[in-house]
């Protein structure tokens, strides 16, 4: 016990210590004890570099697919959809059925852009391959692997254009006669022609998905035209409609009936979105002082920690002692509401509400192994923001490094740099009961993919001459 005590009394007075004479410079540690068997304790500060970075792609696990072309500040991001749809197993059409039409309904709860601009859609039908349930696709996904994009896999008469705006006022608008409260949900619309219904009709009954899969590989569904408007397609599915009669009463009676086919979660959706990576030079060049980071998987921010250099200082205080990082916070300022640039438009310059902290090196695996945030790989961070004495708000995003590079510190061969990225995520969350005696409840972090939809996040660089990005580090050594 009384080993115990002294080190407890070491450990008070070399935090005292610390605290009075902790200095910010680089490289400035501080020796509390001498002595091999009590505790040291240093403090520096730390810094970094950073400069942004092309993503290649996303794995796609989408919160909401995109449909559309949009310019903007990073480019124009052109996206489309390719998608399975779920087979109805055990069901079968009636012997004596007539197909009617078959019809795409695509549901979007908003859009990006100008929603007066004209946009085209063209539906093809998958000819030559389809998806693996077990494997993980990207973003940058080439569609000529899986349709030959002739005219025979064409299955719409002719280019469907709307205009997005049209289906929110028209849905608003009826929705405010009605005196109850109702949730519309936007629809496109379109009919696929016989061609394609002749085609799917010709199996009448399905026994499992896999073959329903190999008899329909799926849809690929691409703007054709427009550059102005994205939309943020919600649900997906396609409806058979036909009918059949039956004898009743010694007459024959029709029915009109639809079969639903929906791309849910049995089945795999792939968003592919490509953009050009020529803004990428020029963003970098823009200002010193600023880095950008926008999703979908266009731009990331990465920053280099001296983590040999941060090892060697620590070293040459604690020496033999086991080294333990008592304290890392990294800070990152966001300055959407502080900087304005001519060319970004008001809609883009809305930071992601989660930004995730990674491991370069970790990145594919992690969201394909669909792996959730660790201390020593990645840290998550929701964004945050404090209110100074003049009432204006400062937001920021805060990750606690202290156990991740406690981990590096450790390891045995070590990088002269540790690469970390931000990358803005869509997080899933299931919140549950804490007691049965209880009425507060616990939320759980479930799962986290590369966010989708559309975002642009000004942050402070760690080159910046004001307020830099660094870290300030407490450790020590036992």
């Amino acid at each position: 016990m009384k080993y115990q005590l002294t080190h407890i009394y070491a450990i008070i007075v070399a935090l005292c210590l610390m605290m009075a004479s902790c200095s910010d410079s680089y490289n400035a540690g501080t020796s509390v004890l001498q002595d091999d068997e009590m505790v040291v304790v240093g403090c520096d500060t730390f810094k970094l570099t950073s400069d942004i970075l092309a993503a290649k792609y996303l794995v796609s696990a989408p919160d909401s697919l995109l449909l559309g072309e949009c310019d903007n500040m990073f480019g124009t991001i052109d996206a489309d959809i390719i998608t399975q749809l779920a087979c109805p197993e055990g069901f079968s059409y009636p012997q004596n059925a007539v197909f009617d039409s078959a019809v795409l309904y695509m549901y979007y709860r908003s859009y990006f852009g100008d929603g007066m601009a004209p946009l085209g859609i063209k539906v093809y039908q998958l000819d030559k391959a389809t998806f693996d349930y077990q494997q993980s696709y990207g973003s940058n996904i080439d569609i000529n692997d899986y349709c030959s994009l002739n005219d025979s896999t064409v299955v719409v008469e002719h280019e469907h254009i709307i205009t997005a705006a049209d289906y929110l006022d028209s849905l608003e608008l009826s929705s405010t006669t009605s005196t109850t409260t109702t949730t519309v949900t936007p629809c496109v619309k379109i009919k696929l022609n016989d061609t394609f219904l002749k085609r799917f009709t010709s199996k009448r009954s399905y026994s499992t998905q896999e073959d329903f899969n190999q008899f329909f590989k799926g849809l690929f569904i691409s703007n054709s035209f427009g550059s102005s408007t994205i939309l943020y397609i919600s649900s997906i599915n396609m409806g058979v409609y036909y009918h059949f009669s039956y004898p009743k009463n010694g007459k024959d009676t029709t029915v009109n009936d639809m079969k639903a086919y929906y791309a849910n979660s049995e089945v795999r959706q792939i968003n592919r979105v490509t953009y050009p990576r020529s803004n990428i030079t020029q963003l970098s060049t823009l200002k010193d002082s600023v880095n950008f980071i926008s999703s979908p998987a266009n731009v990331y921010t990465k920053i280099d920690i001296p983590i040999m250099g941060m090892s060697d200082s620590i070293i040459s205080l604690v020496g033999r002692r086991r080294p333990y990082i008592n304290q890392a916070q990294l800070k990152v300022d966001v300055l959407n509401n502080v900087i304005n640039y001519e060319y970004i438009r008001d809609a883009w310059a809305l930071p992601a509400d989660n930004m995730l902290l990674i491991k370069q090196s970790a990145l594919e695996q992690f969201f394909k192994d669909k792996e959730l945030p660790s201390d020593t790989c990645a840290i998550l961070s929701s964004l945050l923001y404090d209110t100074d004495s003049l009432g204006v708000s400062h937001y920021y995003y805060s990750y606690d490094l202290s156990a991740l590079l406690t981990n590096q510190l450790r390891q045995s061969t070590k990088d002269t740099t540790l690469t970390m990225l931000l990358v803005p995520v869509v997080t899933e969350t299931t919140t549950s009961q804490t007691s049965s005696y209880s009425s507060s409840t616990t939320t759980t972090l479930v799962g986290i993919h590369q966010q989708q939809t559309i975002s642009a996040t000004i942050i402070r660089s760690a080159q910046s001459k004001a307020n830099p990005m660094n870290i300030e580090v407490v450790y020590s050594g036992f």
